[in-house]
């Protein structure tokens, strides 16, 4: 429904109401008796849920009944800005703090340490507003940075600027991660093992909807699509096509749409006044597209395309790299180094195939040909599970880590577009340059990003990898020669 056939209609804006029901929404089977108990500990105090805060608090506290282990050890909820989103992160947090025993470690982490220090507030001041809650309380640390709340039976909760450093050295038996469009895979990899000790963990992200470098909230999204076990997802948003002036599109995105002081008449504002992809991500829940632009300018890649590469060649400062992709289906073995009498990096597939069992011994044949040559692996990769096979054939693989390989990731894009690369434009290696994007990894760092599941970027990956493992070489004055195999599919 239209905007103008409301309007024609005679209804009232102040009598739209917002859709209760996540449009998007898969979550375990589980008891919900917790979930009830969580509801009416809220109501007690003289707050109250909206029905689809109640719905969300319900379902995702599924579980958790008489020792039992949560039925969502994660949860994520998306939802547009000025819901009450935060509301339900903050009666959840205080009832795990004040009512479920097993809970006694909870963090609070945000994007910005302002949404931090707000939620801390709401929290403290919900507290000191009922005197058998603050009876309960020990301590209260109010320094930047430092905010947080001990009980005197030594339950706590922190409240966290996130970083990939945040929480290390805590353990703790309730993550809760807002503003997760901004989450980074090294802040997941922060805050993640601090649950591994926790007898009953749950790990809950919020967030308005997903940018385009958002990946690990896009991940999360598609695995609440498909229904992945423990997981609890929730998505108020309207469809992807959906007219900016659609009326159901609106409710089905704004659920707190005539519950709260928010009308219709502030979603035609914002309608007037935001730019329209600000008013479909903030307004509609729709998610920014990912760009299609390629990482790898196309020109530059075709520029520093070689159309006399020889047969065979001499090299020095020669380095391997290996990439599989996520489905090991398959795995790329590239070799980069400086030709004699040349300053720039000459790349080439050296041999690409299905699965991963030939990886190493084509490696200790490679290494036995050449001498000593260093072997580079992204060890966030699924390359990382070759390490056994690598020992029992002896090749000495250095795994890098992920703030190094973003770097490799930036030389390659500058040697490109520098014009200090050359490769002989092999098919799979020109595809997967084709295809890749960015995805961001903090302090301006990115790594090469598929743009789905369908194509392959493993002869990139590699490819990166070598060039790296050239450009850092000490032992310059090493050459090697002899004609190297090309990749044919």
């Amino acid at each position: 429904m239209s905007l103008d056939t409301m309007t024609s209609s005679g209804t009232s804006s102040d009598q739209i109401l917002g859709i209760q029901e996540p449009r998007i929404g898969t979550w375990p089977d589980g008891d919900e008796a917790i979930g009830q108990v969580a509801v009416r500990w809220f109501r007690d105090f003289g707050l109250t849920y909206f029905p689809w805060q109640n719905f969300t608090q319900t379902k995702m506290l599924r579980g958790g009944v008489r020792g039992a282990k949560w039925s969502a050890p994660t949860v994520c909820i998306v939802c547009t800005r000025q819901q009450g989103k935060s509301w339900v992160l903050v009666g959840r947090m205080l009832f795990g703090l004040f009512q479920l025993p097993w809970e006694r470690t909870i963090i609070f982490t945000a994007h910005l340490f302002a949404t931090a220090r707000e939620i801390f507030r709401d929290v403290l001041g919900i507290i000191d507003s009922h005197p058998e809650l603050k009876s309960r309380v020990k301590r209260v640390t109010t320094g930047a940075g430092h905010e947080g709340i001990e009980l005197k039976d030594g339950s706590r909760i922190r409240f966290l600027a996130r970083s990939k450093d945040s929480a290390r050295g805590w353990q703790a038996d309730l993550i809760v991660c807002d503003e997760a469009y901004a989450m980074t895979a090294d802040e997941v990899a922060a805050l993640r093992p601090t649950t591994t000790q926790s007898v009953n963990p749950q790990f809950i992200y919020a967030s308005s909807a997903g940018m385009d470098s958002s990946d690990v909230l896009r991940s999360l999204r598609e695995k609440g699509i498909e229904g992945s076990p423990g997981l609890a997802y929730f998505e108020w948003s309207a469809e992807d096509d959906a007219q900016n002036d659609d009326l159901d599109a609106i409710r089905q995105a704004n659920p707190s749409l005539g519950y709260s002081n928010q009308t219709l008449d502030d979603v035609l504002t914002d309608l007037q006044d935001l730019a329209e992809d600000r008013y479909r991500r903030e307004r509609l829940g729709i998610w920014s597209p990912i760009a299609a632009e390629n990482a790898v300018p196309a020109g530059a890649w075709e520029s520093c395309r070689d159309r006399e590469w020889p047969e065979s060649v001499q090299l020095s400062r020669v380095a391997i790299g290996v990439d599989v992709p996520p489905d090991r289906s398959s795995a790329t073995v590239a070799v980069a180094g400086v030709r004699e009498g040349e300053s720039g990096v000459s790349v080439e597939l050296f041999q690409q195939a299905e699965g991963t069992d030939w990886v190493a011994p084509v490696l200790r044949e490679l290494l036995d040909a050449r001498g000593r040559v260093p072997v580079l692996v992204d060890g966030s990769s699924a390359a990382a599970a070759l390490e056994t096979d690598f020992r029992a054939h002896r090749v000495r693989a250095q795994f890098l880590s992920t703030r190094v390989y973003a770097q490799a990731c930036g030389a390659f894009f500058d040697a490109v577009v520098n014009g200090r690369l050359k490769h002989r434009g092999q098919r799979d290696l020109d595809r997967a340059v084709g295809v890749a994007g960015q995805s961001m990894k903090g302090a301006g760092l990115w790594v090469w990003k598929r743009p789905d599941t369908t194509h392959n970027i493993a002869p990139l990956c590699a490819s990166t990898l070598a060039v790296h493992g050239c450009l850092n070489r000490r032992d310059s004055g090493q050459k090697s020669s002899g004609k190297r195999r090309a990749v044919v599919l």
